[in-house]
């Protein structure tokens, strides 16, 4: 929270309470299963690249797919996908293209998911979070009416915000969905 800034911050002690940060404000739809934000123009990253929406969506994009085990995405991809990892969104899209019973889905690992699932899961991924850079929004997909949204949006594990193209420059995931495995849950070090 030191380092990276987010689309939303909590308002002063307040938990149920936001303020914008690098989003001028916010809207869920009528279900609360969609929220949109308006990004602040004439955000500069310490590199000198310019924020963009997609910028947003890449940093949630890439936590997503890296879903380090035991970290903190569980609480995220339930949010997106009524699902705890990365992996068993996988192996559910394996499954399902197999048409494997649920029974036997069970006893699926993830290496052993196909390309096409993980390609599949990619861009389900990035469905959840679209950014459209002509309007300077970015919505979120949710699976359900999910209240406790901002409060994970705040914190660093969801609204950590970084430069996509300083990112992919040097070294990080390069938003091609063929690759994502690659960065998928790097070691603790």
């Amino acid at each position: 929270n030191n380092i990276y800034e987010g689309v939303v911050w909590f308002n002063k002690d307040r938990t149920d309470e936001f303020v914008g940060v690098l989003a001028t404000d916010w809207a869920p739809n009528e279900t609360g299963d969609a929220w949109t934000f308006n990004i602040r123009d004439g955000v500069t990253f310490h590199e000198g690249g310019t924020l963009e929406p997609h910028d947003i969506a890449y940093s949630v994009h890439r936590a997503l797919l890296q879903d380090r085990i035991d970290g903190p995405h569980w609480m995220t991809l339930e949010a997106f996908f009524g699902l705890y990892t990365i992996e068993d969104l996988a192996i559910q899209n394996y499954c399902e293209a197999q048409g494997l019973e649920e029974d036997a889905c069970g006893e699926v690992a993830f290496d052993q998911v196909d390309d096409a699932a993980l390609v599949q899961t990619c861009e389900m991924v990035k469905e959840s979070v679209v950014a459209d850079n002509d309007a300077g929004t970015v919505t979120y997909n949710l699976n359900m009416a999910t209240p406790w949204f901002l409060a994970m949006l705040a914190n660093s594990f969801l609204g950590a915000t970084v430069d996509q193209e300083w990112m992919v420059e040097n070294g990080a995931w390069d938003d091609d969905c063929a690759t994502w495995v690659q960065w998928h849950d790097p070691a603790a070090e």
